[in-house]
């Protein structure tokens, strides 16, 4: 799982949920702000991006402060490494 491939399937699941076009989902673009979401959106992002990716999530409060893809791939990354 190359970091490209989990960055282009973090776009695709928002972009998927918020029916958005991938072009639209930039690393900084604020997942709440600008796409909408909330607290049960990013639920169902993260529930699909671990599906997607094949791995759990650990239960911390890391993962609450996620408000962009590019914190998400830095955090998949980060779980991925452990």
């Amino acid at each position: 799982m190359t970091d490209e491939h989990i960055e282009n399937t973090i776009r695709q699941v928002l972009a998927d949920k918020f029916d958005v076009s991938m072009d639209d989902i930039k690393p900084e673009t604020h997942i709440s702000h600008e796409l909408g979401a909330d607290s049960l959106d990013m639920i169902e992002v993260i529930i699909e991006v671990e599906n997607q990716l094949n791995i759990i999530f650990p239960d911390d409060d890391e993962l609450n402060t996620v408000v962009t893809p590019g914190q998400l791939v830095n955090y998949v990354l980060k779980v991925k490494n452990r």
